[in-house]
Order: C-alpha cells, then structure tokens, then sequence
C-alpha cells in the first residue's frame, strides 16, 4: 500500500526497478493504484518495487524491497564421496568426504552430516551468492570400521517444514584386520585320529584362508568362496596318520587390498602310532648244545618309543644264569619316531631244542575234518555257504572237495590258517554254491591232506552232506509226451513227466476242462515217483471220437505249480517236415537237413523228392525211404538249379514240406 497527500489528490504508479508492472494476471492494483497486489508470488517477484504519487503541482516517490522464501533447487540436498586414490574402490587409509550440496533457496538452507543420530564435525562450510550454491563438507582418514557405515545428511529450511535428506553406505575395502586359528599346544593325538583345522578371519572382500604344511609349504586347503557370511572361515578335516608326527601347520589370510596378510602357526603335532613290524635275527637253522647265541629284536619306527619284552614257549623271560637280556638302544626312526633294537644272548641247553616234526592234519587224538554250514532242507535260488576244517597238520594241510566224488574247483575261498596242535596248522576253507535243483540229492565231502602224508589212507575224510535241495516242478521230456496218437476203440495212455522237490500232487483234466477221477470206469488216473522224477499215467479205455482233444495236468507242490497240455489224436499221416536246409553240396550232389513234424502217432520215414528247376514239368525222382533226418542227393548234374521237398510217410499217408527247396550243385 501506498499513501501521500496533497490536493488534488494524487494519482499512483508502480514499477518494478524501473519497470513499469504491466502484466494484470499476475499484478492487481485498486481504483486510485494506491494498493499493489503480486497474485501467486514466486522467487521471481524477489525484488524492489517504487511507488510514485502525482498531481498537478509535482510527485513524489517512495520503494520497498520484497523478501520471497523459497526452497533450493528440487532433489536437495546431494549427497557425494570423494576419496584421494586412483582406484575404483574406497579402502582403508583413504582420506574421505562427505560432501552434502543444495542449489539455490532463500535463505540458504542448514546442512549437516550425521552418523546414526550423532552430527559428524565439519571441514568445511561455504555458501557461494552467484551460483546460491550451500555446501558442507566432512572428512577423515577411513578405517575398517567405517565399511558398512550409513551416513545422512539433513537440512532444513524457513520455506518447509519438511527436513529433505541424503544418505550415504560407505564399501570400505580393508585387509584383514583378525584372525582366529587351531591352537594344538599340548595336545596328543593316535594315528587314525580324525583331525580338523580351523580358522577365521573378516576383511572386504572377506580374506582368502588358506591351511599350509609348515613343513613342506604346500597348500592343504584353501577357502575363498563365501556367499553373503560377514565372516571367513576354513575347516580342513583328515585321519591322522604318521607322516604327521612333530608337522607343524601354518594359516595365512590376505585379500587384494593391501599387501598385509596375516599369519599365525600352530603347535607341532604329537601323533602317537605303532610299530609296524618287529624282526628277529641271530638264528640261522641249527645250533648245538654249548653254542652262544645273540638274537637281535629291531622294532620300526614308533611314537612314543616301543619297549621289547622277550619270551620263550609263550612264557615272559627273565634274566638268568643262561639268559641275558640286554640293555635296549633307541635311535631315530622314520616319521620323527624312534627305532628300539634288544638283545637276548644265552648258553644253548638241551631244554632249548623244538624238535619240529611232520603229521598228517589228525591231532589232537581223535580229531576228524568237520564239514558245518548245512541245514536241511534248502531252496533252490539260496546261497549256501560250506565250511571244511582239518585237524592240526605239519606242514600245512591242503583241502580238497568233491561233489559225487568229482572234485570241485567253482566256489572255493581263501584258505586261512590257524595255530594247531603240537605246533601243527589247522586249515579253513570255505564252498559257496549257488542252489539249483541239480543240486538235489548230491553228496559232499571235503578231504584233508599235507605234503608229506598223500596217500589215499592218510586223507582226512569229512563227513557226508546230502543235499536237500526244494524247487518248483517242471516238466520232463514235455515235446515227447504233449502229442500223443491213438486208433479209435483202442486204448489210450498219456504221460506227465513231473521234476520236484517235494514231491507233486497230479491232477487230470478232461477235454471239457472238466476234474478226472476213477470213479466213472472210463479212466484210470495212476502215480509213482521214482528219485525226484513223479510221473502221473492216465489212461482212457475204448477211445471215441469225443474223446479227442486237449487234456491238461496240473502239477504242484509247496513252491510252485505247472501245467502239461497233451493233444490226443486219431492216428494219422505225419506232419511235414520243417527248417529245410542245403548243408553240403558237389558238383553232382546236394546234401540236405530237416526237423521232423509229428509222426501222426505211428513210425515215419523220410524222402527227398527233386528235379531239375528248368523242366519243371519234367519227372520227379525220389531217393531211397530213410529214418534219418539228412540225405543226399546223387547223380545230379553240374551247376543246375534244382527244386527239392521232403516227404514224410508213415501206413496211412505222407506229407511234404513246403516250400521246396532250391539250390544249385557247383561248377565243375
């Protein structure tokens, strides 16, 4: 608003440095002009503005400055880091800032930096007029504990409630700063121990951990791969062995940040192990009564260091007038363990002397080869394990079995022998068989003998083990018996031919599938069984027409069943031969071979029946009747083709084989 006096009252403008304020949208002014309205203000109406008043009789002029708050530019504030390397990480060591910048507002904005809800100490703080540029900075060297760190920057302003911030999570590559590894000072292990080495270490990246044999530098384990864990850890795990004894091992942790890894060792290993074998000398094959002897005992390497104790028939020795056991002598063996070697030095006396004699594997008295394992009955399909043990033998005695009295070489095991008596070995050996139904019935034994007792009097002979081996029934001679032929108003008799263990209970069925038994005086249904083979006989008197056709036996014990289909025929001419083959040929002869069909229940005969495949119309010649299943042609001539049928006859007709055959003698 704007006032003066004078008369006539005067009239008012308003200007804008100078500017006269035409836009009407954006200014309003009352009726007299003496009321200035800014519609809307902005940053922009920030600025002097003059108000003159004029009448008749002069002017006069007055200005007021508008103040206008208004916010920095949107986005505010802006966060940035700036380190002091060429890298394209932060790390460790790097002298850091925290940039935090807003861009223009009136007045200009606070900005301070905080970490979690503490304010962090600026370096610097500076408000540039041309840009309006307001900046405060905070630095400092970084430290491991700075990785993962967030950062904000807060401001607030008169034109806003509002307090914009920026926020900032530092990456801060750092080598590895601890570690924790296995401490083995003190410990004692076993050979075969299981063992395990551990470490740990941080850093960013986290450190590569690797387990190292101190004493050969080469690298056992190392660990690199870790997913998101915020901690890097190696575990390498083995059996203790020997060679491990007084080892020492060494961890290191490095990452690629700097060049600082950080290592620690672990005690020496103390693996206790055994020795591995002992050797005796001093003893060639004979000494005499009077003689002195020196035996030496040298064990292997051991940890901790073995002692030696002597005895003699089993029995601890002592120091006497004849024996003299001699101070020990330990020296350094192999795997940092120690080698002991003793000595017993003694008059040799009669008491000394082990006559060591031969014997044939029977002692003590009354001792026979045992044959164990067998348990009647068993199924066929079961393994079945035997086991043949002779009596003490010098030498060693030598197992041999047999299956019928055929010897058996399929099945056996490893001989183990055993201390026997009077210094004697006693033999073991194990017969796997594989049960089938051939096993049934079979007689087993096992014979012991040595090298110096062969003869057939001075074998041990086991025991007897029949087997009792059960199976399912199957059929015997089944092609011979499932046809059978017969003349109407005779007899019939068919044949079921059953294999088993136990034995089959038989049943008949009839052409209508219908139970055959005695009682109807047309049949006759008999059984005898003879070893394992049962053979069921039925038997149909007066034979008729109806009477011919399929009859079916069933056969069935605990195991299993089986079923026996026989075809009943009139008698009649045979069927024909079939699977016609040339097996040799000449230049004036072909050599032929068939399988017979069925005879039709009566005996067959055979011919060969041919000409040449040019005269087809020509004559047929046969060769002479034979009950073979192969003949020969003869008299042919030389490269010719010639078409050939078997026929088979019996009394009542013939048949022939189809198609003919045709081949071709050779050249000459």
């Amino acid at each position: 608003m704007c006032t003066a006096d004078g008369l006539p009252s005067p009239t008012y403008d308003w200007t804008q440095n100078g500017v006269e304020l035409s836009d009407r949208n954006k200014y309003q002014m009352n009726e007299d002009g003496s009321e200035l309205t800014i519609l809307s203000i902005t940053k922009h109406e920030r600025d002097y503005y003059n108000c003159t008043a004029t009448n008749q009789k002069g002017f006069d002029a007055t200005a007021v400055f508008i103040d206008v708050y208004y916010e920095p530019q949107t986005g505010w504030p802006l966060c940035e880091v700036h380190v002091e390397n060429n890298e394209r990480y932060i790390a460790e060591g790097d002298f850091v800032e925290l940039t935090c910048k807003a861009t223009g507002g009136n007045p200009p904005p606070h900005l301070e930096w905080y970490n979690n809800s503490e304010p962090l100490p600026e370096c610097t703080s500076t408000t540039e007029d041309n840009d309006v540029v307001t900046e405060t900075v905070s630095c400092w060297i970084l430290t491991p504990y700075d990785n993962g760190k967030m950062y904000d920057c807060k401001g607030n302003h008169d034109a806003t409630e509002e307090n914009p911030s920026c926020t900032e999570i530092l990456d801060v590559k750092y080598s590895p700063t601890w570690q924790i590894c296995s401490n083995t000072a003190g410990d004692q292990f076993d050979e075969d121990d299981y063992f395990t080495l551990t470490c740990e270490s941080d850093g960013n990246p986290l450190a590569t951990l690797q387990w190292i044999n101190g004493t050969d530098a080469a690298i056992l384990h190392e660990t690199n791969d870790y997913d998101e864990d915020e901690t890097a850890i190696n575990e390498y795990s083995w059996d203790l062995s020997r060679g491990d004894n007084q080892v020492f091992f060494e961890y290191h942790a490095f990452n690629d940040i700097r060049e600082n890894t950080l290592e620690c060792r672990t005690a020496h290993l103390i693996v206790h192990f055994a020795p591995l074998s002992v050797s005796l000398s001093g003893y060639t094959d004979t000494a005499r009564k009077g003689d002195r002897l020196e035996l030496s005992c040298v064990t292997d390497s051991s940890n901790p260091v073995s002692t030696i104790s002597w005895y003699k028939n089993d029995q601890l020795i002592t120091d006497d007038d004849h024996e003299e056991i001699q101070e020990e002598d330990v020296r350094d063996g192999s795997f940092h363990g120690k080698v002991t070697e003793g000595g017993l030095h003694f008059d040799v006396l009669a008491s000394h002397n082990e006559n060591e004699f031969s014997f044939p594997p029977s002692e003590p008295e009354g001792c026979t080869t045992s044959l164990t394992g067998y348990s009647s009955p068993v199924v066929e399909g079961d393994d079945l394990v035997l086991t043949c043990t002779s009596c003490s033998g010098n030498p060693t005695p030598i197992i041999e079995w047999f299956k019928d009295e055929h010897k058996i070489e399929i099945g056996l095991g490893d001989i183990s022998i055993s201390q026997g008596e009077n210094h004697g070995k006693i033999a073991v050996q194990d017969l796997t068989l594989h049960l089938t139904y051939q096993h049934h019935g079979q007689r087993l034994t096992c014979e012991c003998f040595n090298e110096e007792f062969m003869m057939e009097n001075d074998r041990a002979v086991s025991n007897n083990i029949i087997l009792d081996v059960q199976y399912a029934p199957f059929v015997e001679n089944e092609e011979e018996n499932q046809q059978q032929s017969v003349n109407l108003t005779d007899d019939a008799e068919l044949l079921c031919e059953i294999n088993s263990n136990p034995e089959v209970e038989i049943t008949w069925f009839d052409v209508d599938n219908e139970t055959i038994s005695n009682s109807t005086g047309k049949f006759l249904v008999r059984k005898n069984t003879t070893n394992a083979i049962t053979t069921g006989v039925l038997t149909i008197f007066n034979v008729s027409e109806s009477d011919l056709g399929y009859y079916r036996c069933q056969a069935s014990n605990d195991i299993n069943g089986v079923n026996l289909i026989i075809n009943l025929w009139g008698k009649r001419s045979p069927y024909p031969a079939y699977s016609v083959i040339v097996t040799d040929k000449t230049e004036h002869s072909l050599t032929l071979e068939w399988v017979p069909g069925f005879d039709g229940g009566l005996p067959q005969q055979f011919q060969l029946e041919y000409r040449e495949s040019d005269t087809m119309k020509g004559a047929l010649k046969r060769t002479n009747p034979t009950t073979n299943t192969s003949d020969t042609i003869h008299e042919l001539q030389a490269m010719t083709e010639y078409h050939i049928t078997v026929v088979s006859f019996n009394s009542i007709g013939e048949s022939h084989s189809d198609p003919p055959t045709v081949n071709s003698t050779l050249r000459k």
